[in-house]
């Protein structure tokens, strides 16, 4: 970067960036280091190249960072909405199936059953000391009696919910003493079973939904 030029008398340091002549090879060292405006052009242009390569970094992992936490807002609002559908979705089909069983017809198998006890009670031979059926054995009576496998109550069935497969109808239990309505259930190993409309309700709420809405539809 700098050379010599010997003469007869002395000899004298040029440096080649800016063309500064030197006597004292100390002179030229200090110059080197400190003094030449091409070298410190060069350093100052190192150093500004440096803080914009820093900036530019800092923006982009700035912007990055704010593209991540948007992504993850977005993320927590889809799933509120979802959840909150799915809540309403839930008390639409809970509103539907209280509003089913208000609307059964109680009253009239009431009625009815009423008139089969007070037939019986005309029928029965007097002096009859026969202990008086309970609900129970009504049931498990009409279990061994019903060829599609009688009503199923959670006392002396566990009703698998898996193994159903649809539900059929929908009607009076027609056994004295239970007036709640009863389902004719398809399962999936193709048995037929009569289960309590109430039961269903319990563990198996979306089944007896779906079937009042194809019945609606």
């Amino acid at each position: 970067m700098v050379k010599e030029a010997t003469t007869t008398t002395e000899t004298t340091f040029i440096c080649e960036l800016c063309g500064t002549s030197f006597n004292k090879k100390f002179n030229k060292q200090r110059h080197m280091k400190k003094n030449c405006p091409i070298i410190k052009k060069s350093k100052e242009e190192e150093k500004i190249n440096k803080i914009e390569v820093e900036k530019i970094k800092f923006f982009e992992e700035e912007e990055e960072e704010e593209k991540i936490e948007e992504e993850k807002e977005n993320k927590e609002e889809e799933e509120e909405e979802e959840n909150k559908n799915e809540e309403e979705k839930e008390e639409e089909e809970e509103a539907k199936l209280e509003y089913i069983e208000d609307s059964k017809p109680t009253t009239s198998s009431a009625t009815k059953q009423q008139g089969r006890k007070k037939g019986k009670k005309r029928v029965s031979s007097v002096g009859d000391d026969k202990k008086p059926v309970t609900k129970k054995q009504k049931l498990e009576e009409s279990t061994k009696n019903n060829e599609n496998g009688g009503v199923l109550t959670k006392k002396h069935f566990k009703l698998n919910v898996e193994n159903i497969s649809l539900i059929t109808s929908v009607h009076p239990s027609g056994i004295e003493g239970i007036m709640d309505l009863v389902a004719d259930v398809v399962m999936k190993d193709g048995s037929i079973k009569s289960v309590l409309t109430e039961t269903l309700k319990n563990e198996a709420p979306k089944i007896l939904f779906d079937y009042y809405e194809r019945l609606w539809s």
